[in-house]
C-alpha cells in the first residue's frame, strides 16, 4: 500500500483508546470524530456498531442519478496511549474491511433490511442510531437502489498507526487488503490514521 495515500488526522481532543460513542454520542470517540468529519459529505449516516454490525459506520448518499455511494467504516481503538507502527492495531481491521464486503453480494435489498432491524432495536430502548438522515431516507434510497448502480468504498481508520512511523509490513498488510478489496468487489479502499 502506497503510504502516500495514508491520510493522516489530528487527533486532538480524542481518546485514541476509545473506538465507540455510543447511544450517547461520546464526543471523545474515534467514531464519533469520523461521524462528524464526514457528515456533510453524505445523506444518511448509521451508527452500526455493536456485535453482528457490517462496520461501526454506514455513510449512504445518492452520487448521480444512476448510482448510489455506499461507504463502510470500520474503527478500532489504539491499544497504546502513543500511535505507532503496531501491526496488532491493523490487522484486525484488515480483516473487518474484507469480510465486509458480504453486503455488496448480498444485494441492498438485505442490507437495508440489517440497518432497519438495527434502528428497531434501539428505538425499542428509546435511541436512534441515525446520525444523519432517517428511515424515509432510506426507503428513498431502497427505491432507487432497484434500478442503480451500488458503487462500494470501505474505510478503516485507526488512530494508533502513526503514518510517519508506518512499517513495511503494515503497508504490505494493507496492500494485500486493497487488492482484495478490488477483486472481490470492485471496492475502493482508504486508510485513515495518526500524523
Amino acid at each position: 500500500y502506497d503510504k502516500d495515500n495514508l491520510a493522516a488526522e489530528d487527533w486532538k481532543g480524542i481518546n485514541i483508546r476509545i473506538e465507540s460513542q455510543g447511544p450517547g454520542r461520546d464526543k471523545t470517540s474515534i467514531q464519533y470524530f469520523i461521524s462528524e468529519k464526514i457528515k456533510d459529505d453524505f445523506d444518511i449516516i448509521f451508527n452500526d456498531d455493536g456485535s453482528g454490525d457490517a462496520a461501526e459506520l454506514i455513510a449512504m448518499r445518492e452520487e448521480s442519478k444512476d448510482s448510489i455511494l455506499v461507504r463502510l467504516v470500520h474503527c478500532k481503538f489504539s491499544s497504546e496511549d502513543e500511535p505507532g507502527a503496531r501491526i496488532s492495531d491493523i490487522y484486525e481491521l484488515c480483516g473487518q474491511a474484507q469480510k465486509s464486503i458480504k453486503w455488496k453480494h448480498c444485494g441492498m435489498a438485505s442490507f437495508i433490511g440489517h440497518i432497519k432491524r438495527r434502528e428497531t432495536q434501539w428505538q425499542s430502548v428509546g435511541h436512534s442510531r441515525f446520525i444523519k438522515g432517517n428511515s424515509k431516507d432510506l426507503i428513498k434510497l431502497k427505491k432507487k437502489a432497484r434500478y442503480s448502480k451500488i458503487i462500494f468504498e470501505i474505510l478503516i481508520v485507526q488512530p494508533g498507526l502513526s503514518k510517519s512511523k508506518v512499517s513495511e509490513d503494515i503497508l504490505q498488510l494493507l496492500g494485500g487488503a486493497d487488492l482484495y478489496l478490488k477483486k472481490t468487489a470492485d471496492a475502493t479502499f482508504a486508510v485513515i490514521t495518526s500524523k
